[in-house]
């Protein structure tokens, strides 16, 4: 059982940062195929939950270079 990534039971700022998050759903997602995605795969995930859970405005795309110390607080 995972932990939830979107709405209020959501806690990613549990995480240190979204660098963590990264690691955390590659390990993860999907879930009949963990880590089977691309890098770019999973940087679009990464940037639809800090969306969703209002971490980030708009539609802000993450990069490799922004998510290592990007902090996950609202």
């Amino acid at each position: 059982m995972a932990l939830p990534l979107i709405g209020p039971a959501a806690d990613l700022e549990a995480f240190v940062n979204a660098k963590f998050l990264f690691d955390y759903i590659s390990t993860i997602m999907p879930q009949d195929a963990p880590g089977s995605l691309s890098k770019q795969d999973y940087l679009d995930v990464l940037s639809f939950l800090l969306v969703e859970n209002g971490i980030v405005p708009g539609e802000r795309v993450m990069t490799p270079n922004q998510i290592e110390n990007f902090p996950l607080q609202k």
